[in-house]
């Protein structure tokens, strides 16, 4: 900018040492002192004042145009100089905002990396969170599941087939014991005991078991099955053995569409109790125990949950 400000200065004062210059032949070109040797020598007659003062009004004119010329000419350098110190200006300016600019996409990017690194860590924890969350969560569900299951009614049929023959048994003895209280008979006759044909024993009847299936379970007061299915059909949700009115049952997991039935399912939980991983994690399921469900008036109600184990 410094030299281009020289330059304009040398340009201004080379355009006016030229003004001056043609100003100047200018007058000597009307100055009769400056004539040919022979037109002085011809003619000796002397200016008059009148073209003596015709010349200097002249030579005053041009002078006072070339100082106006020069004056402008001063006008517009500093015309020249202001606006150059404007463009300057407005260049700096431009630099600071740049520089601004820049250290503001900086501070930006900073808290964006910050904020990116906040977030990532609060991921991580909510995910460590949730981990922990589940696994309490399933602790205190197989918590209850094996409370539940350590206080689930059991089955009482084997108890009162055991006191059935305990009582029958003690009858016998009972009366072998009375037979050998009796008083004896002092006659022969009477010492020997008639011959009393034994009457053949009628044959126990044998119940076979009997294999068949139940559909989904119902609520009433307690869970119970409509039905004992003795073939398999799209309603049947658990494989059952029945032998006098009680029925053993499991639920039906050959499948993965029968696991999912099962797992997702409200009245499933009616006859099954889980135990091992949560319901929405689990991939696969081993019957740990069957159910147990009695013949009751017209339906098969549940005294025993099967329990299941489930796994990832």
């Amino acid at each position: 900018m410094k030299a281009f400000n020289i330059l304009t200065v040398v340009l201004a004062l080379f355009v006016g040492g030229l003004l001056l210059t043609s100003c100047g032949d200018e007058a000597a070109a009307n100055n009769p002192n400056n004539t040919p040797t022979s037109e002085s020598q011809e003619t000796t007659t002397p200016p008059t004042q009148s073209e003596v003062a015709s010349a200097s009004s002249i030579n005053l004119a041009e002078l006072d145009s070339m100082k106006n010329n020069i004056e402008n000419l001063k006008k517009q350098v500093c015309e020249s100089t202001d606006r150059i110190d404007k463009y300057e200006n407005e260049i700096k300016n431009l630099k600071e905002q740049e520089s601004g600019i820049k250290l503001y996409l900086l501070i930006s990017l900073a808290v964006g990396i910050i904020s990116l690194v906040i977030a990532i860590v609060s991921f991580v924890k909510a995910s460590k969170f949730n981990k922990r969350l589940n696994k309490h969560g399933n602790d205190i569900y197989n918590l209850k599941q094996s409370s539940d299951s350590r206080f689930a009614p059991v089955s009482r049929q084997n108890a009162s087939d055991d006191f059935y023959q305990l009582k029958s048994r003690l009858k016998i003895l009972e009366d072998e014991v009375k037979a050998l209280k009796r008083p004896k008979s002092p006659s022969y006759d009477d010492r020997i005991s008639p011959y009393i044909p034994k009457q053949p024993s009628a044959p126990v009847p044998i119940v076979e078991s009997k294999k068949g299936y139940f559909g989904q379970p119902a609520q009433a007061d307690r869970g119970y099955f409509k039905s004992f299915l003795t073939t398999r059909d799209s309603e049947a949700r658990f494989s059952a053995e029945e032998k006098n009115n009680v029925a053993n049952f499991e639920p039906l997991l050959s499948s993965r569409a029968e696991l999912e039935t099962m797992l997702h399912t409200d009245a499933a939980k009616l006859a099954v109790d889980f135990q091992g991983c949560s319901l929405q994690e689990a991939t696969q399921a081993t019957v740990v125990k069957p159910g147990v469900a009695k013949f009751e008036g017209n339906r098969w109600y549940i005294t025993q949950k099967a329990l299941v184990a489930l796994t990832r």
